[in-house]
């Protein structure tokens, strides 16, 4: 069975990583990724993810599953599936539906800055052309090169995709493969996405941009 709470940390780490929405445990998360062996405080440290878990909660009430890291759960969360699909486009309990609600103001003020700020935070996508730096028992952070990444920028004072572009990351899942298709989220690899979900989150990230 699919982990929601791996899911969840593999999203949450480069947030933590960052001191952006949640507590700064990265030895616990990157253990979990790294392992699989499962701290036992690891749904209290989750819990302090507020806007995620108020989001987990809204889903869980309108889907009547119970277990808020259920699989299904995060999985709407972080890349969206179909349990959005009842909810309003601006409200949606998705990650960037989240975040561009609270950019709202800055997106008015300073586009650039924002835009800048909307690109590092949101979930992207891309695929693994080189791992350039694998993971051993002494390095502990990879570094990749992402190929087909599209990142936003601003034109005519609207919000764009750019051209694709080579981007280099980090990841701390062992697993990584080149030719992967992958999240992204601070600059960091999160998970290899199936096609489904590539497709899932490349829909609902246009859904929320334009």
């Amino acid at each position: 069975m699919k982990s929601g709470l791996l899911l969840f940390c593999q999203h949450a780490y480069p947030a933590s990583l960052k001191g952006a929405c949640g507590p700064n445990n990265l030895k616990a998360l990157r253990g979990f990724i790294q392992t699989g062996r499962q701290p036992k405080n690891l749904r209290q440290i989750l819990l302090d993810f507020p806007n995620a878990i108020k989001n987990l909660k809204r889903l869980s009430q309108q889907s009547g599953i119970k277990n808020i890291f259920d699989y299904r759960l995060v999985e709407a969360y972080w890349l969206g599936n179909n349990l959005l699909e009842s909810f309003p486009k601006n409200k949606k309990p998705f990650h960037l539906a989240s975040l561009l609600q609270s950019l709202q103001p800055a997106l008015k003020k300073d586009l650039p800055r924002s835009v800048k700020l909307l690109e590092n935070c949101r979930i992207s996508y891309g695929q693994v052309l080189k791992i350039e730096k694998p993971i051993s028992r002494k390095q502990k952070i990879g570094k990749a090169a992402i190929i087909a990444y599209a990142p936003l920028g601003f034109q005519n004072k609207t919000v764009v995709f750019q051209k694709d572009k080579i981007k280099k990351v980090s990841f701390i899942d062992p697993q990584i493969r080149k030719n992967d298709c992958v999240s992204l989220h601070h600059n960091y690899i999160c998970s290899v996405l199936t096609e489904k979900q590539l497709i899932q989150l490349a829909g609902h990230t246009l859904l929320q941009l334009f």
